[in-house]
């Protein structure tokens, strides 16, 4: 694979050393690649997983914070790992949920044989300080500060979607930027700008160059290869032995047993390496594309070439990739199904959704066993499906049709022929089919909703919009969890002058998928900001500090801040998650001129909203210390001197009530679906739910992103605050 940061296409290089190419929907920030499946971070969409070599996208996973530029994908785990905010970040593949570990990670790196993840970790700390691993979680200890950076290395086991720290190399390499794992998983190595400098000789070399570690033993150095200059990258040959160091001007080859010879091939050279995996051809990566060069290898090699691919094959293969066996129980209601376009169906089938509407995602029906009996038949329709234009249609619709007549039954090629129908705007023959695969299907599986979501398009098409309403509410029946399928029933429901019906199947969508009031909502409103005094950083702190709380949950801290009397606070949805957590707050006074931290305070959880990454908190028994923010009404322009305050720090390490300045860079920077206050305030992990505010102690944001760009850092802006606050007063 070769691709351009952030271009929306990769190249694929096959044995013969091909070109094809694949797109994507936004710009690749970073691959993964796990047997045929293909993990691709693409920017202002998420994550999304591709079929090899078809390029067909299997799923998707969207992320509320920037698309990683590092990712690692363990599917027979179930996990995605990547580093978001100088922290490892854990996606779970099967409900799409992103739980943050309290690991620094700034790179992330896949063991092949799918049982260890690996972490880069650009400690910025000295050579007199260490780790110690306690109950699989890394301790850090240090003597004392220096200015000599070493990057550590860090293994993880991963056991139930979770990750347990397992071994650690602290002088991995000075100043590490890529983390380097070999294609058969025996050895591991971090590239870094300044080389290796071991505490020890160990018999080995040091200087500018790399050191290659044994996967299960990184205290086990099998080589120093030197570089002669700041090496750009590497990749091991698991066929020969053999490793690449890449350098500017050009790049040298060593056999793993022999770190004093090598063979140089001549540059320039921009960084990535890579072998094929019969050994045979090496490829760099250059400024106008990809060199590859002819790697000659003996009748030995030739013919194990393929033995660590089969041996790989093997541990990599998982049964719970299998399609699901189990039978699902159908909905009888849609064996009868067809399409109603009166105002009085649309609101049956809201009641419908609002009393069995589903939480759980419908199952993929490439994963349903009944439906996946004959190989040949699901090859064929994997292949079909999501593969249609107007272009290939008339010759698709021949071949569907033909299908058609030898499997009668099977629902989707129903769901094909209807797509495809569609496509070729024939809206009588697409009805006809849509329905007979919701008719076959009855709500077993994805086909079903996939149906209703076409037929829905359709009537809108014909600007029937009380029929396409009536479809998407049958869509929320099936799925209340996927926020798209919200976006999507908004408007037509919009169109058909049902705004209230949505409202009603909205509040139910998000109440289903986190978003839940475990208590009665009684909000005092919110205070308008009062007369404006600029105030210097000092006399803004003592008068915001006490406003602002440490939160801490079962899974790590962060910060909140009072808006309303009574204790209600604002934090960040990811900082709470859970819709019954264990919450403990602190909050903070003034005494003899210093802050006091009070002793713990429950806190019940009267809101979350995963969409806008907010929470809304009561604290049960609020000192009288604890007195509201302002939330700022007015613009936010750029250049605007603002404050972040909070509690940043990990564990028990800290850094209670910090203060830091900044200015706004964009006052609206939009990332997704949502917009945020970009701004330079320095923030760290912890201080995710605390207070953005201007120059005069007023909010103009929440914490909610930072990212691994130097003072560039995210804010929920006070504006959609106070609209999420004002619509859970009002009971919206």
């Amino acid at each position: 694979m070769a691709f351009t940061a952030g271009k929306p296409n990769l190249l694929l290089i096959d044995a013969e050393n091909k070109v094809s190419s694949l797109s994507t929907s936004g710009g690749v920030l970073a691959v993964s690649l796990a047997g045929a499946r293909l993990f691709v971070s693409v920017e202002k969409v998420g994550i999304v997983e591709m079929e090899l070599p078809s390029g067909k996208t299997l799923k998707t996973w969207p992320l509320r914070t920037a698309s990683p530029t590092s990712l690692a994908a363990l599917p027979t785990k179930k996990v995605i790992a990547f580093s978001m905010n100088q922290m490892m970040q854990l996606l779970d593949m099967d409900t799409g949920a992103v739980a943050p570990t309290q690991f620094f990670s700034h790179q992330v790196a896949a063991d092949p044989q799918q049982e260890f993840l690996y972490s880069l970790v650009r400690s910025e700390r000295g050579p007199s300080a260490g780790h110690l691993i306690i109950n699989g979680r890394p301790v850090f200890i240090q003597q004392s500060r220096t200015d000599w950076i070493q990057s550590a290395l860090f293994k993880y086991a991963v056991v139930n979607k979770q990750c347990l720290a397992a071994e650690i190399r602290m002088n991995a390499a000075s100043n590490g930027h890529e983390l380097v794992v070999s294609p058969d998983g025996k050895w591991v190595s971090v590239v870094g700008g300044g080389g290796w400098r071991p505490t020890q000789a160990q018999g080995h070399k040091a200087g500018y160059g790399i050191a290659l570690y044994a996967a299960d033993d990184f205290q086990h150095i099998q080589g120093f290869f030197n570089s002669g200059a700041y090496p750009k990258s590497a990749a091991v040959n698991p066929v020969t032995q053999q490793i690449v160091v890449v350098r500017e001007k050009d790049a040298q080859v060593y056999h793993l047993s022999n770190e004093s010879e090598a063979v140089t091939l001549n540059g320039p050279f921009i960084g990535p390496a890579a072998w094929s995996p019969d050994g045979k051809f090496l490829y760099l990566a250059h400024k106008s594309g990809v060199r590859v060069f002819r790697n000659e290898i003996s009748a030995a090699e030739e013919k194990n070439a393929g033995e660590w691919v089969k041996v790989l094959a093997k541990k990599t293969s998982s049964p719970t990739l299998a399609p699901q066996t189990a039978e699902i129980q159908p909905l009888a209601d849609y064996a009868t199904f067809k399409v109603e376009d009166q105002s009085e169906a649309v609101e049956k089938a809201v009641v419908l959704a609002l009393e069995t509407g589903r939480r759980d995602k419908p199952q993929d029906w490439f994963q349903y066993a009944p439906y996946q009996t004959n190989a040949e038949l699901s090859k064929l329709l994997r292949e079909l499906y999501g593969q249609v234009d107007r272009e290939t249609a008339g010759p698709r619709l021949y071949l569907l049709k033909k299908t058609k007549e030898e499997h009668k039954e099977h629902p989707g090629v129903d769901l094909l022929l209807g797509l495809t129908y569609f496509v070729m705007e024939q809206w009588d023959s697409a009805t006809q089919s849509l329905l007979t695969a919701i008719q076959r299907d009855q709500a077993r599986t994805n086909i079903t909703l996939e149906s209703l979501r076409c037929l829905g398009q359709l009537q809108k098409r014909q600007t029937k919009s009380l029929a396409a309403a009536y479809c998407y509410a049958h869509v929320m029946r099936l799925d209340l969890a996927q926020p798209q399928w919200k976006s999507e029933a908004e408007e037509v429901f919009k169109q058909a002058g049902l705004e209230k019906s949505f409202e009603r199947l909205s509040k139910a969508a998000t109440v289903n998928v986190g978003t839940v009031n475990p208590v009665k909502v009684e909000l005092p409103p919110l205070a308008e900001p009062s007369a404006k005094t600029k105030l210097t950083a000092e006399s803004l702190f003592k008068q915001c500090a006490a406003s602002v709380v440490m939160i801490k949950t079962e899974r790590g801290s962060g910060s909140g801040v009072c808006v309303a009397p009574d204790g209600i606070v604002i934090t960040n949805h990811h900082v709470i998650q859970d819709r019954n957590p264990k919450i403990s707050v602190h909050t903070y006074s003034t005494k003899d001129g210093k802050l006091v931290r009070s002793e713990e305070l429950k806190a019940d959880v009267l809101y979350l909203s995963e969409t806008h990454d907010l929470a809304l908190l009561r604290i049960k028994d609020a000192p009288k210390t604890l007195v509201p923010l302002h939330l700022e009404t007015e613009p936010l322009v750029s250049g605007a001197k603002v404050f972040a305050l909070g509690s940043p720090g990990l564990g028990e390490l800290v850094l209670e009530q910090s203060i830091t300045d900044g200015i706004v860079s964009s006052p609206a920077r939009t990332l997704g679906r949502n917009s945020f206050v970009q701004h330079t305030a320095s923030v760290n992990p912890g201080n995710s739910g605390g207070p953005l505010v201007n120059e005069f102690g007023h909010i103009v944001g929440i914490v909610t992103l930072k990212t691994e760009l130097e003072r560039v850092g995210f804010a929920i802006p006070s504006t959609q605050v106070r609209e999420t606050y004002n619509k859970v007063r009002k009971g919206l």
